[in-house]
């Protein structure tokens, strides 16, 4: 698998159709700027640490491989996600109360992140240091979207919550 450090050796393996013509390693630590073009992570894979900036045109999380670490900002609100959580899995999911999501913080007040309600749910102690790792092991068909933005969240949450 090929490995990547710059937005340039990224951008240039970025197909007409927004994805990767190749999977692909993301270096740890690197940050990718200028990826207007990505319309989706299928095929890359996150090092620890990875960071990037103006997704504008990214529609999809799925299969996106992802360490512990990774930020995404500038996301399209409008992106579509999509999960198939597990019967336990879905025992969380129906006690979020999605009018308190925040996907900004783990914690922050009376509002959670995904992985944040996961930890409140299950009785397990609120650290933002196991936040990732709690959330991982409690809600894993929904771990690459724990740096989505709030509003894509919401609406899969009222989705599933309606199953």
């Amino acid at each position: 698998m090929k490995i990547i450090t710059t937005g340039s050796e990224l951008r240039a393996l970025i197909g007409a159709d927004g994805k990767v013509s190749e999977p692909i390693t993301m270096a740890e630590g690197c940050e990718f700027f200028g990826l207007e073009s990505l319309t989706s992570f299928e095929g890359i894979t996150m090092a620890k640490g990875c960071k990037f900036f103006g997704l504008t045109s990214l529609t999809s999380f799925d299969g996106i491989t992802m360490a512990k670490g990774c930020k995404f900002l500038g996301l399209n609100s409008s992106i579509k996600l999509s999960a198939t959580p597990s019967e336990e899995e879905m025992k969380i999911i129906k006690q979020i109360p999605i009018e308190k999501i925040n996907m900004s913080s783990w914690h922050c007040g009376t509002a959670h992140c995904l992985a944040g309600w996961a930890q409140v749910i299950s009785g397990r102690p609120m650290r933002d240091s196991t936040a990732i790792s709690d959330g991982r092991e409690l809600l894993p068909s929904l771990s690459h979207l724990f740096f989505a933005p709030d509003e894509p969240v919401k609406k899969l949450l009222m989705k599933l919550q309606a199953i």
